[in-house]
């Protein structure tokens, strides 16, 4: 124990002159945690940042059908990124650090029932707010002629085209059309 100074060193020297003791610090560490954000499937595990530090942003792994991971934000309800997969940052902080996963719509579903026709339902993925065509009826009804396809399932007119060309921004489900006055076309949302 120094008299004048009333600090004790553990250094085990005697003390005859003034010297300085310098404080030694440790950076603290910090969790970041992931969050899919309503994903269908995956897991994206936490990071650990230590305060003035490089920190790299966790890849993806999550995924959820129909759209496309953009990167990561503290707002559960952002539709854009703050931070993005491998990004790198000095750590300043001073706190954990939640995200989650912001998405943006990539593909719609759409159904094609044959509404009494020979053939299962087909499914297929559009792209979402894009130009796609429809794809090729390849349903077969005896006694009935393909016209298109509706979203009501008692329209007698179409209101596509086989093979139409169409912007989807939202899911369907397509029956084809018919001609013969009991024939129903469908293409639900």
């Amino acid at each position: 124990l120094d008299k004048d100074t009333g600090w004790l060193s553990n250094t085990g020297w005697l003390v005859c002159n003034n010297y300085t003791e310098t404080a030694q610090w440790t950076a603290n560490t910090y969790t970041v945690s992931y969050d899919g954000n309503g994903e269908d499937s995956g897991w994206t595990g936490d990071g650990t940042a230590t305060y003035d530090q490089n920190f790299t942003f966790a890849d993806n792994g999550y995924t959820k059908k129909g759209y496309a991971f953009v990167g990561w934000s503290e707002d559960r309800n952002a539709t854009t990124a703050t931070y993005s997969p491998g990004q790198t940052i000095t750590w300043k902080r001073a706190d954990k650090l939640q995200l989650y996963a912001v998405w943006e719509k990539s593909t719609y579903e759409v159904s094609f029932d044959g509404n009494g026709a020979s053939g299962s339902k087909k499914t297929e993925n559009l792209a979402y707010g894009k130009d796609v065509q429809l794809p090729a009826n390849s349903f077969q009804r005896a006694g009935y002629t393909f016209i298109g396809w509706s979203e009501d399932p008692d329209a007698i007119k179409p209101k596509y085209t086989d093979g139409q060309t169409v912007m989807q921004d939202r899911p369907m489900n397509c029956m084809p059309s018919g001609r013969r006055v009991t024939d129903r076309s469908i293409c639900t949302t």
